[in-house]
Order: structure tokens, then sequence, then C-alpha cells
């Protein structure tokens, strides 16, 4: 194993990131190209129930819920360049992200967060490890506080394309052609014309501003955030040939491509690959093999969406109805809430 000690050349990033697979891994992926490119060290700082679940032999794993996360040494994944420390964010017994208020999370969250954040930034700065550039997932926007007083420049990571960055901020900031909630005209045919995008009806826009979200609010707070700080720095998983025009157009903050993140060494990789779920045993590949090409319809709503029996019921109703073989990514978690639902039929 690499000695983490002696590895970088004097910057030392944190990246911190929230207890959902769709979060940490682009922000491992980010964590090891700036240890690979920039020969830094990093750190990726996740909640204390997820980094059970990566390292459930580490002494975090063992500890108490208070401590643990403050008290807990680092601990390196498989590619011996990237060291891992546990923050608490309240939960540290684990949440299902599906089941629990969108509100209570996030106030959650923000109460705990920044107390063991700036723990850890304390404590790797006594073992000789200081932290020179704080790096955080979009929605920890409290991250920058933690370290403001102590001069450490902080960094946002949005991991979806620049033009779902463009869409969110200019809907935020009030921007004219969103029609207003009471207009009669919001329907899904309605168009809206943004600056360096082609003109998009409501339908094509994210979901959670065509259909009402309960974690619209915290997308709103990210955004009204940024607009405190003159030309924050917004790091995006995109390269600038793929957007230009948005990101040219998105003058009010600097957008900085640095995708695709993810590349095929990773891709192809096992070695230091590591999930919060454990997988299905079933031979998806097998199957895959198998199928006509691009004959397979995949589906797949993410940590956040929240289903209910009698969805998941449509939704398989219509997936077989369709005649196409399909693969459906789905949390042993709402599966059980329709399997419930079959039994009460």
């Amino acid at each position: 194993m690499a000695d983490y000690r002696h590895h970088g050349q004097g910057h030392h990033f944190l990246m911190v990131t929230i207890a959902i697979q769709g979060q940490i891994n682009p922000a491992r992926h980010l964590a090891r190209r700036l240890a690979r490119i920039a020969a830094a060290r990093v750190t990726l700082a996740t909640p204390l129930s997820s980094h059970r679940r990566l390292f459930p032999g580490s002494l975090a794993a063992a500890g108490e819920p208070d401590d643990a996360a403050e008290e807990a040494p680092l601990n390196l994944d498989g590619s011996g360049v990237v060291a891992y420390a546990p923050y608490s964010d309240g939960f540290d017994d684990g949440i299902h992200m599906e089941a629990v208020d969108p509100g209570h999370f996030m106030e959650t969250l923000k109460s705990h967060g920044p107390r063991t954040l700036a723990a850890l930034v304390h404590n790797l700065t006594v073992g000789g490890r200081p932290v020179t550039c704080l790096l955080h997932t979009i929605l920890l926007t409290w991250a920058t506080d933690v370290v403001r007083d102590l001069g450490i420049p902080t960094v946002h990571y949005w991991i979806q394309p620049a033009s779902v960055f463009a869409i969110y901020y200019h809907y935020f900031q009030g921007h004219k052609c969103f029609p207003s909630a009471t207009d009669k005209e919001k329907d899904s045919s309605y168009s809206v014309e943004l600056p360096g995008l082609p003109p998009l009806r409501m339908k094509d826009l994210p979901s959670l501003i065509s259909i009402p979200s309960a974690y619209l609010s915290s997308h709103k707070e990210i955004f009204i955030e940024l607009a405190k700080y003159e030309k924050p720095k917004v790091l995006v998983n995109t390269f600038y040939q793929l957007e230009a025009s948005v990101i040219d157009e998105t003058t009010e903050l600097e957008l900085i491509t640095i995708g695709p993140v993810v590349d095929k060494r990773f891709i192809y990789a096992t070695a230091g690959s590591r999930d919060l779920f454990e997988e299905d045993s079933g031979d998806y590949m097998e199957w895959l093999d198998v199928q006509e090409e691009r004959s397979v319809v995949y589906v797949a709503f993410g940590s956040l969406t929240r289903l209910t029996g009698r969805q998941i019921e449509e939704l398989d109703l219509g997936l077989k109805e369709s005649g196409r073989p399909y693969l459906w990514v789905l949390l042993y978690v709402l599966l059980g809430g329709y399997l419930a639902l079959l039994d009460t039929l």
C-alpha cells in the first residue's frame, strides 16, 4: 500500500459529499483524477453511515456514532491514493433517502454536518495534513462557511451537464421566460428560451421544475446561496466543446469544465470498487449478451425518487405491455412496498 503521508506535492484537497451513491461515485472519480493528475493529497469525506458501508472493517464502523466521525483515522481504498474519512450528517445508522422527508433530511444535515466537518478539518491539520482546498458536491453549500474563516478556498462540484445547471440557475433567478405558477399557459407544450440553449418545452426541463417536488426548495437554496458570491467557481462534469454556448452565456459564474470525469480505466477496473448497496447476484451481463442489439429498455430513477406500490405496479405493467426486454434497477425497500401491495390484491 502506498505511503499516504508522502504522497502529494503540497496541496491537500478535501472532497465532501452526501450519502447518495449517485453523488459519491462522481466525487470518487474526481478525487482519483486529482490524486493522479495533480499528484496531490486527496481525502474524500462521506457521512458516517456511508463510510461504514464502504469500509466495514474500519474503526469508524466499530465506533460509537457520536465520536466515530470525529476520531476515526483515514482509510485507503484499493487505488492507494485517495484517503477516506467520515463526518456525521445526523443519520449515523443509515437512511433510506426515498423514505425520508426532504426538508427533514436537509435540516438535519445542516445541523450536524458543519460541526463534524469542522472537526475533521481540524484533525487533518493536527495530523500534519492541512487542507488547502475544499471541494463539495452542490447540495452542501454550508461547507463553504465551515472553512471560510480558515482562509481555505472552496469550489462547488456540479455532477450533471452545464445545460442542467444553467436551467436551474435561470429558473431560480426568476428569468422572465418561465411562466408564473398561476399562468394557465404552464403546460407541457409551453416553450422557454434561455441564454445559450435552444428552445425547450416545459416537459423537456428537469422534472424538479416541471413536476412539483419536495426537493425543489433544496435546489432553490443552492442557487440562492451561489448568488451571494462574486463569480463563484463551479466544476462541471462536461467538456467545453459539448456545451460551449451555454458555458459562454453563463457569465455570472465561472463554470470550469472537467469532464468526462470517469475514464475507461475505472469502468473496467474492479480494484477499489466500493458501493453502498449490496449488488444482486443475478447474471445480468449474460442475459444482456443474448438480447438483440439496442433492444433492451434500462429503467432507473435514482436514490431520491419516492415510488408507491401503485406506481411501481403501473410501471411494471407498462414495461411488460411494451413487449421489449427491460432491465429495471429497484431498491429492495421500494420492491418491498410493491410486494406488500400484491399481498392485498
